[in-house]
Formats: structure tokens, sequence, C-alpha cells
């Protein structure tokens, strides 16, 4: 998974792309490609982003699950299928929020999860420990 993602506030245009992966050893090495894989989404119903900063929660809508045996949607290069575990979120504007505010509204630096939820009920959060971070800088205001 990536550790940090960076843009600037109210921006929603490029889209949350991550890949959730589970362990495939016990005590996995964080480094080694070799103790990981990326999930299996088949069963997940559906999916949110939460961050968290000092100044702010965020809870987003859901987030897309992508198709493992297509290339990724918001990759006009992307030719291979991206493979387990991939998802993208499509940051909302004011306009598309029921707060009536861009999830990048607040600038700040975020701690943030995935959490699933399956089909039964289950729940699971990615990572399982600690966070990915979503980075918001401040921009130089709105044009008028």
């Amino acid at each position: 998974m990536a550790d940090t993602f960076v843009l600037k506030r109210n921006d929603t245009w490029v889209p949350l792309r991550l890949v959730l992966e589970e362990a495939l050893v016990d005590n996995p090495d964080p480094d080694n490609d070799a103790h990981w894989r990326g999930m299996d989404l088949s069963d997940v119903q559906v999916a949110h982003v939460w961050m968290r900063s000092s100044g702010a929660q965020v809870r987003t809508s859901p987030v897309i699950l992508l198709d493992p045996d297509e290339p990724d949607p918001y990759d006009d290069e992307a030719t291979d299928p991206v493979g387990r575990g991939h998802v993208a979120y499509l940051w909302q504007s004011p306009e598309q929020n029921p707060s009536g505010r861009a999830d990048t509204a607040v600038a700040g630096t975020y701690k943030a999860e995935v959490e699933l939820i399956y089909m039964d009920g289950r729940k699971t959060t990615v990572p399982r420990s600690g966070y990915f971070t979503v980075l918001i800088n401040e921009d130089q205001g709105e044009v008028a």
C-alpha cells in the first residue's frame, strides 16, 4: 500500500488509488514483497476510507473495488489487469457531498485506513497495523 498520497486543498480530480494487501507469512517484513499479496475483495459489499487529522475527521463515500481482471480505469496508459486488492476513491466535491464540503476541504496531514464490510456483515480494517497518510496541502485560494 502506498505510504503517502499528496494533493492540495479542495482538489478532487486525481483519485486515491490503493492496493490493499494481506500477509502471506507470520511476522511479515513490510519491505519484502514476497511476504504480501493483494487482498481478495470478491466478498466485500462496501468499503470506505476513514481519515483523521487534528482538525477534522472524514468518512468517505464508498470506495470503488477495481475488477482484478481489467486494467485500471483511472490510468489511461494501463493495459494489464490490475490484480487483486486494488481500490479507488473519487474525491467528492461540495456539490456531491452531503456535508456540502469537499472531502479535501481541510488542509492537514491525515492518518487514513480503509474499512471493508463483507456481505455477511464482517468488517476488517486495512492496514491492520498503522495507517497510510493523506497529505492535503494548503492552496493559494479559490479562483473567482
